[in-house]
């Protein structure tokens, strides 16, 4: 299935503004373009020629004239929202949306994967906005990162539930397991004394109670699966058991020692 990612640029007060060059990056690695008509007319106009000839572009359209015959640009019109399920559910490939009516059609209908938002510092000032769309259909949105750029740019990107879990979970998968903890050597320290005795005996008891506490998140995590602030939380409480897990492990081998 193809991953639609719909990128918005806006001033500081909601208003449209010109899409910068990280854009222009975007277009590039990606497989497939889908604009609106007068995002198309514009960017034909603009160069007075189709500069995207290396991309399959798809416009969503009511009847715009084709400027582009020799060039890979496919009008989508008719059920538009129908052929869109269609085309994202037909193979694999990142699609990179761009224009108002575009991101309303996708907002609207479910259809995007992520919004790409960035926000320019500078106030327009006139009732139009950067992203239109529709009543609230429930879904959840979570913003995976944020980061201010050397222009004073503001990139933001939020992505549907879905796509927030999938990415939550390759980053636990990708992080090094919590190693089992040692065996607890039931004879006495050789040449120990009893504090030391004792020491060993309580971290053991310390070890048991955490690796309880570390498989309780499993469980909890499982449960919180169509919550993602609740799935984060517990994520990153895990994250620190494992960490205590550790500490007390490494304490038990110095103790051992």
């Amino acid at each position: 299935m193809k991953q639609i990612t719909l990128h918005v640029y806006q001033s500081i007060d909601g208003c449209p503004v010109i899409a910068d060059k990280c854009f222009n990056a975007a277009v590039d690695a990606c497989a497939y373009v889908l604009i609106d008509e007068e995002t198309y007319l514009r960017i034909y106009l603009n160069d007075l020629d189709w500069p995207l000839e290396a991309k399959e572009t798809l416009v969503v359209t009511n009847g715009c004239i084709d400027l582009t015959e020799t060039e890979r640009v496919r009008f989508v019109r008719g059920n538009v929202v129908t052929e869109l399920r269609r085309i994202k559910e037909n193979g694999d490939g990142m699609v990179v949306a761009y224009g108002g009516e575009t991101g309303a059609l996708l907002l609207d209908n479910g259809l995007a994967d992520e919004i790409v938002v960035t926000t320019v510092p500078v106030l327009v000032g006139n009732g139009e906005k950067g992203l239109e769309c529709g009543p609230n259909d429930g879904r959840i949105w979570a913003v995976r990162s944020s980061e201010v750029l050397e222009d004073g740019k503001i990139r933001d990107f939020p992505c549907g539930y879905q796509k927030y879990r999938s990415i939550l979970e390759h980053e636990a998968a990708a992080k090094p397991a919590v190693s089992a903890a040692p065996k607890p050597k039931k004879e006495r320290t050789k040449g120990g004394t009893k504090d030391a005795d004792k020491l060993v005996r309580r971290l053991e008891r310390e070890i048991e109670k955490q690796e309880q506490v570390v498989a309780d998140f499993d469980r909890k995590i499982e449960a919180a699966s169509a919550d993602y602030q609740e799935l984060t939380r517990l994520l990153g409480e895990k994250e620190e058991a494992e960490a205590a897990l550790m500490d007390l492990m490494e304490q038990w081998e110095q103790a051992q020692a």
